[in-house]
């Protein structure tokens, strides 16, 4: 169990939050409603590359006034090279298609206003119950351990911020900021660590016209997780999460000291086209230093997509 702990508890170390710097290149959100998106996305992930599709769905709710987003048809064409649209591929690698399949593809509807801010994250136990059917896992018991501490209130604020880390990616950071082109401006952000929200900062600048994409610019923005406050703070969320796994006998308990050193730098990029918000590419890395118990673990992760827009 303590493997899903430490990927899903790093994945929340940068929310973007919803505060205004002074933009000079004004980016709104425009997106014809109803669409279909087809996105192609590039993985590393613990030393492993994959190649994945699926279809963003978004829609109207009829009932309300907002839009809900949606994944559909999630697929794993490729993993370390290896092209898994052939028969005999899927058979020798299917346990670890089915393992990427449930984690990668767990992300439940996001609710977005008419402005393109993140409102809410809906139907999030049928994307846990989704993903539980997924895992190759048999033994019962050990399926009925993950469910609990999947709907556990710390996970279930993990999954969310996970689905509101990717929106704020492809669209809602650089609606809050966007320099004029050449130029750099700083966006405070929220980051929220367990029960604690941290106050820091991120860099973004404008790189210009795209020759690709000639309606779009390219923006990055580069972003540090570290120092004393945040090692405290990631600690108790570790402790948090660890408390809601059962106890095995003869493992040590996890306690906050046990975190010794945290850090993690992130950087990213989107082609957007400021007059509709519509991504064209978007990409965000991830450097992540840990030291528990006197064990030092780096990891880098990756992912880049490809958005496929229907042609009008």
């Amino acid at each position: 169990m303590t493997k899903f702990l430490k990927p899903v508890a790093l994945g929340a170390l940068f929310l973007f939050c919803s505060n205004t710097c002074a933009a000079s290149t004004s980016v709104k959100f425009g997106w014809p409603v109803p669409v279909s998106i087809a996105v192609d996305e590039n993985v590393l992930k613990k030393g492993k590359e994959a190649k994945i599709h699926y279809d963003l769905v978004v829609e109207k709710d009829p009932k309300k006034n907002q839009i809900n987003l949606q994944y559909h048809n999630f697929k794993i064409l490729e993993l370390d090279g290896i092209d898994l649209s052939k028969e005999e591929n899927q058979k020798t690698n299917q346990k670890v298609i089915d393992m990427m399949t449930a984690v990668e593809s767990a992300m439940p509807t996001l609710v977005i206003d008419a402005c393109g801010k993140a409102q809410d994250v809906i139907g999030l136990d049928d994307t846990i119950n989704k993903t539980l059917e997924l895992l190759p896992m048999k033994n019962a018991e050990d399926l009925e351990s993950l469910k609990t501490f999947l709907k556990s209130p710390v996970m279930e604020k993990q999954i969310k911020q996970k689905s509101l880390e990717v929106w704020r990616l492809w669209v809602e950071t650089w609606l809050n900021c966007a320099p004029a082109e050449g130029n750099e401006d700083i966006l405070e952000v929220e980051i929220p660590v367990g029960a604690t929200t941290l106050i820091s900062a991120i860099q973004v600048k404008n790189m210009g016209t795209v020759k690709e994409y000639p309606d779009c610019v390219k923006l990055v923005a580069d972003g540090n997780f570290e120092g004393e406050e945040a090692r405290k703070n990631f600690a108790e969320m570790m402790k948090q999460l660890a408390d809601r796994i059962p106890k095995k006998e003869g493992v040590k308990p996890f306690t906050v000291d046990m975190v010794q050193e945290v850090s993690r730098k992130t950087h990213m990029e989107v082609v957007i086209n400021p007059k509709t918000a519509q991504t064209q590419t978007a990409l965000v890395e991830s450097n992540t230093h840990m030291k528990i118990n006197d064990k030092t673990k780096d990891a880098l992760e990756r992912h880049e997509y490809k958005f496929a827009w229907p042609k009008e």
